[in-house]
């Protein structure tokens, strides 16, 4: 197998030899290098890429709780799209989805994708500059409920302000949305951010748990420790001590 570049791509290559080649479907893949990459930054001129969280078990707007973990993942494997706004026409169909991964605390689905080029449908093209320009923007998944209803005694501890729980659910699509029903769920550019941008974020998501410490570090926040803007765990560590980038 040839040397990957930097850990999303082998990882898109060993599911691409799956998907190929039945005999690997349940198999191992080694890699034989690979070079770790931010996930901020461009892999190259141009990238259209954009990354981020797709979903969680946070309490949504419709006072619903998503569980993460009883996402069906047949149908948008299957597909991969990205739309704008739920709207499943031709024109609204903006991207593709380079992967979703469960995070690392179960508690939610964090997604890459990429925006078509070279199209004369410019809503691909106006969506991607959104996002750009405000930093952050919402992403939103569609999907058709299995099995849920009213909260279990258990899961009204838990989630003490939901109605209803969705417990078993076949996840459709991704959209891109200004206005996501889970605000927790969102897209950013996977190229350079502003400094007070990507610390505003990171720091929330360290926040909320969605993102480890050695994870923000990995994303880049030696400045942010050393001016102190960024508190990791609700503390600042010693002025002096810069976490520096691997």
């Amino acid at each position: 197998m040839p040397v990957i570049l930097d850990k999303d791509r082998a990882e898109l290559a060993c599911d691409s030899i799956r998907r190929r080649h039945k005999a690997f479907k349940d198999s191992q893949i080694g890699i034989l290098a690979f070079k770790s990459v931010d996930m901020e930054v461009d892999m190259e001129a141009g990238n259209r890429d954009i990354f981020g969280v797709a979903t969680t078990d946070d309490v949504d707007e419709s006072e619903e709780v998503v569980l993460p973990e009883g996402a069906d993942l047949s149908y948008i494997e299957a597909t991969k799209k990205l739309y704008a706004d739920h709207q499943y026409g031709v024109e609204s169909d903006i991207g593709i989805i380079r992967y979703v991964k469960m995070l690392a605390n179960g508690r939610g689905w964090k997604y890459r994708a990429r925006f078509y080029e070279n199209l004369r449908n410019p809503l691909a093209d106006d969506t991607l500059e959104k996002i750009r320009q405000s930093g952050t923007y919402g992403v939103s998944i569609g999907f058709d409920p299995i099995e849920g209803g009213s909260p279990t005694p258990i899961e009204q501890k838990k989630y003490p302000a939901a109605k209803s729980i969705i417990r078993r659910w076949k996840w459709i699509e991704l959209s891109v949305t200004p206005m996501p029903c889970n605000s927790y769920s969102y897209a950013v550019p996977a190229g350079e951010l502003s400094d007070s941008k990507r610390f505003e974020l990171i720091e929330r998501l360290v926040g909320k748990e969605l993102l480890t410490k050695d994870q923000a570090c990995r994303l880049g926040v030696a400045q942010a420790v050393e001016r102190r803007i960024l508190k990791l765990g609700g503390e600042f560590p010693p002025a002096r001590k810069v976490l520096r980038l691997a």
